[in-house]
């Protein structure tokens, strides 16, 4: 017996199914709690992507970041759980062929470019980065019960741009392989010099859905988005060229 009033099944995919379509390259951001109660909460969300997209044609990918990295120096691909909602761990465990053995900022894929998104990296800008991969590749970005801050690719302009409330940071640690196998790991990322720095990119958002490069679709009464990864890193690279403190909404200290 399904939940009383939950969000069906086939309410979920229909809704997908106007924002997808097969060949697709999906990087997830996602928030069940941003949604409402589903009929098979999770897994009934990645099994209609997964029919949607066709892993023989397109690719699934999301993050599985362990920030706290930072803090214990220590992670196990597989081991370690994702730190980035409960959907995210549940596609690492269940349905993903690889995540990247990348501290900190790793990606979980399944499908014909999954290798595109989990090889590993040094900073966003470098060869191998997933979201450098997902622009190449005509990928799009589906923003499921969150907003556009938790757009991750927005940090690629602040970077090409240096901005300056940023900077070069390495964290160091032990990474535990695939085989098991422990060996001291380094990862370099642009970060913000103050945590207390907020930022805000909502905005840019609105502006790419008034440029109609936004696909909406309903469910329930919520609004589920995507949109075309090179077209959110067009404009971000635009508006930090008009303003190179664009983003921040707030910052202390």
């Amino acid at each position: 017996m399904g939940k009383i009033n939950a969000i069906t099944n086939k309410q979920v995919f229909d809704c997908l199914d106007s924002l997808l379509v097969e060949g697709d390259d999906v990087f997830v951001h996602s928030s069940l709690s941003g949604v409402g109660d589903l009929e098979d909460g999770a897994e009934g969300i990645i099994e209609s992507m997964l029919d949607i997209v066709s892993p023989n044609e397109g690719t699934l990918v999301f993050p599985t970041a362990t920030t706290t990295f930072a803090k214990t120096g220590f992670f196990d691909v597989s081991l370690t759980p994702s730190e980035t909602g409960a959907m995210t761990e549940l596609f690492r465990l269940k349905y993903a062929q690889k995540r990247s053995c990348v501290p900190m900022y790793s990606f979980a894929a399944t499908g014909k470019n999954y290798l595109d998104y989990t090889s590993v990296y040094d900073g966003f800008l470098e060869e191998y980065s997933p979201l450098l991969s997902l622009i190449k590749n005509r990928g799009k970005i589906l923003l499921f019960g969150v907003d556009y801050n938790k757009c991750s690719i927005y940090h690629l302009s602040e970077e090409r741009k240096m901005v300056d409330y940023n900077f070069y940071k390495t964290f160091s640690g032990i990474v535990v392989d695939e085989q098991g196998e422990s060996r001291e790991g380094s990862q370099r990322y642009y970060v913000r010099k103050r945590l207390n720095t907020i930022k805000e990119v909502n905005w840019v958002g609105g502006i790419l859905e008034s440029r109609g490069k936004v696909q909406v679709g309903r469910l329930g009464a919520k609004v589920i988005k995507s949109f075309l990864a090179k077209d959110f890193d067009d404009l971000c690279m635009e508006v930090l060229s008009d303003n190179a403190k664009a983003f921040i909404k707030c910052s202390e200290g």
